[in-house]
């Protein structure tokens, strides 16, 4: 979410009464588009400048914006806001690690309201999950082994691999054979 900040008295300014309603409209969405994207210095391509709102001519007015001097030709394709430093937030709330850790403690707030401690902080909560305590195991932690066991029989079982072929499992080497129960009797598939 972002947020844009007006004085009490913006609407009352002496530049923006000979401006139209939509003209009006467009300058204050460009102040907007200026505070979601962090453009803190006020820069925007012209296109962007004409696609903030929904007005009917935005290019009449962005050009009826900079004949105002609210809006400056800064370079070829490019407009700046003079005065963007009086709506977006101040350098103080642009921090975004900020917005992260914000983002982080609402979490655990969340979370902490429905009884799942999880994510909460020791210090914060007697029912944080502590650090040097373990937790139950809730993902697979596989086999241990490495590979998925094809080309290496163990023990016994490697015997009938050696004279063509096992009807258990398709765990032998390449050119062994693999078999698969087909009614009451077993089919035998070469592997290539």
């Amino acid at each position: 979410m972002t947020w844009t900040r007006l004085d009490d008295c913006w609407t009352d300014q002496h530049v923006l009464e000979g401006l139209d309603h939509a003209t009006r409209w467009h300058y204050l969405a460009m102040i907007q588009f200026c505070s979601r994207d962090s453009r803190h210095d006020g820069t925007m391509r012209r296109g962007d400048a004409s696609r903030c709102s929904d007005v009917d001519d935005p290019v009449a007015a962005v050009d009826a914006l900079i004949a105002a001097g609210l809006v400056q030709e800064c370079k070829p394709g490019s407009v700046r806001l003079p005065r963007i430093e009086e709506h977006i937030p101040p350098p103080y709330l642009r921090d975004e690690q900020r917005k992260e850790r914000q983002r982080t403690e609402k979490r655990r707030s969340q979370l902490h309201r429905v009884n799942d401690h999880s994510e909460c902080l020791p210090d914060r909560c007697p029912h944080a999950v502590r650090p040097d305590i373990s937790t139950d195991v809730s993902t697979d932690t596989g086999t241990g082994r490495a590979g998925t066991g094809r080309g290496k029989v163990p023990g016994a079982h490697a015997a009938c691999h050696e004279r063509g072929g096992c009807a258990k499992q398709d765990r032998g080497p390449a050119g062994a054979t693999e078999g698969r129960a087909v009614g009451q009797g077993v089919r035998r598939i070469a592997r290539q």
